[in-house]
């Protein structure tokens, strides 16, 4: 199993931000979601992603928020396991389980 580890910044002046929420602005669970697939098969050619085994949002990112991404990979068969977790300032944000398979 390896470890991989990687920080990304939220970008303040993102466009979902004005409507989501408008006095509360949060990143949606499935954007979060999405950067942090774009994340991990950035850093892990050839591997794309091809299921969200489960993902569980457990405190909102905000706008300017930098995670800390953490994954563990394990390759069985012809797939790759990840287990993922991202943090804002230590407090997890998102745990996840991910399926990736070898690009075509």
């Amino acid at each position: 199993m390896t470890e991989h580890a990687q920080s990304v910044v939220i970008e303040a002046s993102h466009p979902c931000f004005p409507g989501h929420f408008p006095d509360n602005p949060l990143l949606p669970g499935a954007l979060l979601l999405l950067r942090l697939q774009r994340l991990v098969e950035r850093h892990m050619p050839p591997w794309q992603l091809v299921q969200v085994k489960s993902a569980k949002f457990l405190a909102p990112v905000r706008p300017g928020d930098t995670l800390d991404v953490r994954w563990q990979a394990e390759e069985v068969q012809a797939q790759l396991r990840l287990r993922l977790q991202a943090f804002v300032d230590g407090r997890q944000v998102c745990q996840a389980s991910l399926l990736l398979e070898r690009a075509q």
